[in-house]
């Protein structure tokens, strides 16, 4: 039968025990509470990542939404200058067409008046040599072609005769429509403004 000092020495050993167990616990308390403060950093710092991924993805977004707009823009300017080109292209050729009409009936103006040139002065001094002959031998007559021509001219002046249709009529070239140009506003240009990145402190780790 165990004596009263074993059992005492058995209960202070206990005691101790308990004692040491109760520090172990505390122990395993304290890193526990630790790993929790790390763990909640670590999902502070997930989370600043993800809000720092998510200013990422609206910067891209938005620097896509510019560079779309701009080519888009680009495109329009183009489609503007080619269709001034081809409207230039058109009036170039209405201009051609005139300058060939006005050099083929100015080319056409100088051979007819060459040739009725030669016309007229054979007709006048033909006209002459008749009228110095029939005044010559009827004096009588060329007296009363005087007064008739005399009379020709005062009705004239009183009511003028219709005067010849001209044979030349000018024939209009094809000219094209003006262009229909949009506001000048449409043609700005796109100016986007850099979003402003906020930058978050981060926290520190526990040590």
């Amino acid at each position: 039968m165990p004596t009263i000092n074993e059992v005492w020495e058995q209960a202070l050993l206990i005691n101790a025990n308990l004692a040491t167990l109760h520090n172990d616990q505390i122990d395993l308390k304290n890193c526990c509470a630790l790993t929790n403060q790390r763990l909640a950093a670590l999902d502070a710092g997930n989370q600043e990542t993800n809000d720092w991924l998510e200013d990422i993805r609206k910067v891209l977004g938005e620097g896509f939404a510019a560079m779309a707009a701009g080519i888009s823009g680009v495109h329009a300017r183009q489609d503007l200058s080619n269709h001034l080109l081809q409207h230039l292209s058109e009036q170039q050729r209405t201009v051609i067409c005139l300058l060939e009409k006005i050099a083929e009936n100015t080319c056409t103006l100088v051979n007819q008046g060459y040739r009725q040139t030669i016309l007229q002065n054979g007709i006048n001094e033909g006209m002459q040599a008749l009228a110095y002959m029939y005044a010559g031998a009827n004096p009588d007559a060329a007296l009363q072609h005087q007064r008739s021509e005399e009379q020709r001219r005062k009705l004239e002046r009183c009511c003028p005769p219709s005067p010849p249709e001209e044979p030349c009529r000018p024939t209009p070239c094809p000219q094209p429509g003006a262009v229909d140009l949009p506001s000048l506003k449409g043609f700005e240009g796109y100016r986007a403004e850099p979003s402003p990145v906020k930058r978050r402190p981060r926290p520190e780790p526990p040590r």
